[in-house]
């Protein structure tokens, strides 16, 4: 019998015979830089690791990969659990894993790794660090799209074909937007992020195929003060499951957490999404929501120039001709400052103006670690003036986002984001 248990957003434990293999185990806390929680809390423990044999992640993103919850499993258990990652060019995750004690840590090449005979998994990168995962268990196929995003059909039917598979039995896939999604006033963009969801949803659905399908990896909300708006047009899990209940070829199975599901099995979604629904409305509140801290300016000033000077040691020289100085509004400094590749200092700009808004803890963060602006894009606390140029302030933390991952700026970076905007145009058509 193969079994899916659920743990938490998108989190579940795939069991056959002797193997448990658990997928982005992310149990509690925030992530994002306290931009999202869980909305309901996980019931899976720590000291539960001791029955897994298997641990993958889908990609790096701390809401799949969560580096404080891999230290919490017990030294004990971690010996026995072997790490699963797709390979990558800086091995940080597979390294940082070495690093914990696990009993092995596999990067898994472009082909299908046998756990057993009977269990099987073939995951491979999709973009942006994403990846998917296709398991072939018994006799069931399963596969986990995660957080892809499969912007057209030639990408759905590529990964038919490097599965092999006939059919898909399950399908597992985000349902709602996880990124920052327009300015507090602009609820027409959530609205078009939310309904384009739909539209992969049922893209995936036309193409897979898959007999089931589970919708997961949304089961988050946006938990800072400086963020909560944009869960006024999240898609729930109960207007998900209708929609693919009513509209879609496949039948729909929510879980909760420490749900257990058979596949080809009866399940009782009904339950589920009440449960959903019930903690959804006690969870998701304005007074549960994370307050920002106030850091004063010398200590952006010094963090910012650091910030600059490392990205003009880590990368080629030609950045300086696509680097345009950017203007940043701090809300709770009520003044604007300068980056550039001069350093970072104050400017006299009014907040209409500038290329971004944000609170002084977000420029922090995105000035601290390399990876984030990139975090600060997903998390959303944030805001773009009527006049900014947002790009302006993007390019300087893509690059970032490059060394973070061992890479530098350069011609394959400028010729990947014309590829990437010119799919985009096509793709909004």
């Amino acid at each position: 019998m193969t079994k899916i248990k659920f743990i938490n957003h998108a989190s579940y434990i795939l069991c056959h015979e002797n193997i448990k293999l658990i997928c982005d185990p992310w149990i509690e806390g925030t992530a994002f830089h306290e931009g999202c929680r869980l909305i309901e809390p996980t019931r899976f423990k720590y000291s539960d690791f001791s029955g897994i044999t298997h641990i993958w992640f889908s990609h790096e993103h701390p809401d799949h990969f969560s580096p404080p919850n891999l230290k919490s499993i017990p030294l004990e258990i971690r010996k026995n659990i072997t790490i699963l990652f797709q390979e990558t060019k800086d091995k940080k995750v597979i390294n940082f894993c070495r690093t914990l004690g696990f009993k092995d840590c596999i990067e898994l090449r472009k082909n299908w790794y046998e756990l057993t005979p009977s269990f099987k998994i073939l995951n491979l990168p999709h973009s942006d660090g994403d990846s998917w995962m296709c398991a072939k268990v018994g006799e069931y196929t399963v596969l986990n799209i995660n957080d892809c995003v499969l912007e057209d059909d030639k990408q759905i039917s590529n990964i038919i074909l490097k599965t092999n598979s006939e059919k898909i039995d399950v399908l597992l896939t985000q349902f709602s937007y996880a990124n920052w999604a327009g300015n507090i006033e602009d609820n027409e963009t959530r609205k078009k992020f939310a309904a384009q969801k739909l539209k992969e949803i049922e893209r995936q659905v036309l193409i897979f195929k898959p007999r089931y399908t589970i919708p997961f990896a949304s089961f988050v909300w946006f938990c800072h003060q400086e963020n909560f708006y944009m869960n006024d047009e999240v898609n729930k899990i109960d207007f998900i499951y209708n929609f693919i209940q009513e509209k879609l070829n496949t039948k729909p199975i929510v879980l909760f957490p420490n749900d257990e599901w058979y596949i080809n099995k009866e399940h009782d979604s009904i339950t589920s999404i009440s449960k959903w629904v019930n903690s959804y409305d006690l969870n998701v509140v304005i007074e549960n929501t994370i307050e920002p801290s106030l850091i004063e300016g010398a200590q952006l000033v010094k963090l910012g120039n650091n910030f600059i000077d490392n990205l003009i040691k880590n990368n080629s020289k030609w950045m300086k001709f696509f680097l345009k100085p950017s203007s940043i509004f701090i809300d709770d400094h009520n003044c604007s400052y300068k980056l550039s590749l001069q350093g970072f200092e104050r400017a006299d700009l009014n907040q209409e103006n500038c290329d971004i808004s944000m609170s002084s803890d977000s420029l922090q963060y995105c000035f601290k670690f390399l990876w984030g602006g990139a975090t600060t894009r997903i998390n959303g606390r944030y805001q773009v003036p009527k006049n900014g140029r947002f790009y302006n302030w993007k390019l300087y933390f893509q690059i970032s986002e490059l060394n973070n991952h061992g890479e530098k700026f350069g011609l394959k970076f400028i010729l990947v984001s014309l590829y990437r905007n010119l799919r985009r145009k096509i793709y909004v058509r």
